[in-house]
């Protein structure tokens, strides 16, 4: 049984791999975030390391993300292409592809 007292969200605990290469996340860590059978989280490596992340935090960077976008006065340059481009010609296309 996992002693809840002296542990944090920083707590480290070393787990070992099964045969079908499986890990067993510890009670304690499931209920400090509130993981549920069935809950998803999001796998990714970085550096040396392997990431867990619950896909509701994963969602909730998203949309805060999505939200800052959307403030953001983007326009684009044009909306059509200039007549100079030869690529964007298709005269230019049509001889270099040998249909004309």
């Amino acid at each position: 049984m996992v002693n809840n007292v002296g542990y944090s969200k920083s707590s480290r605990i070393v787990v070992r791999i099964d045969a079908q290469g499986r890990i067993v996340i510890p009670a304690h860590f499931r209920r400090v975030l509130d993981l549920k059978p069935g809950s998803s989280l999001v796998l990714y490596i970085r550096g040396n390391t392997i990431v867990l992340t619950k896909c509701d935090e994963l969602e909730r960077r998203v949309e805060e993300w999505y939200e800052t976008i959307k403030r953001l006065d983007i326009r684009a340059f044009s909306t059509e292409a200039e007549p100079s481009f030869k690529w964007m010609s298709e005269e230019y296309v049509r001889r270099k592809l040998g249909l004309d």
